[in-house]
């Protein structure tokens, strides 16, 4: 449910109570339910380049979060933990996360690449790209090809 509790005497949560499309309050009191899709049992690697002024900053935010840290709902927190090194270039960052995987249960990884021609091998059409969203979903294909990390 979302926009519900909400006090409409406070000018902040007046605006997150769902309107009509008159843009008045709904009769009910604007509450909706609302259909959500969480990935589960999958594991993801980030490999971002910051300017060095900011790496600090950022590493200490990571190892220490001001907030408890979940991946969608407070039903699924991290099982690891979401900070794995800071390296100095990002062949020593795939390095890293090759070791990384090597020392971890979390089989297969792949690298995702997308666009390719049709004709390579491994290659599939995968329907996940939102275009209408609401009660009737369209999604877009795109062309991608699924590779072990170790190969990359």
């Amino acid at each position: 449910m979302v926009g519900n509790g909400y006090d409409d005497r406070d000018p902040w949560s007046y605006l997150r109570i769902p309107k009509k499309s008159d843009g008045k309050k709904a009769n009910n009191g604007g509450a909706k339910l609302t259909r959500r899709y969480y990935l589960q049992d999958a594991a993801f690697a980030c490999i971002l380049t910051v300017p060095e002024r900011w790496s600090i900053a950022m590493v200490n935010g990571l190892k220490n979060p001001k907030w408890p840290v979940y991946l969608g709902r407070k039903g699924c927190p991290p099982s690891e933990p979401i900070f794995s090194g800071c390296f100095a270039t990002p062949d020593e960052a795939r390095l890293g996360l090759i070791e990384l995987l090597k020392e971890s249960s979390w089989i297969p990884f792949e690298k995702i690449t997308e666009d390719w021609s049709g004709g390579h091998i491994g290659g599939m059409v995968l329907y996940d790209v939102p275009v209408t969203f609401g009660m009737h979903k369209k999604y877009a294909s795109r062309k991608v090809i699924r590779t072990p990390i170790a190969e990359v």
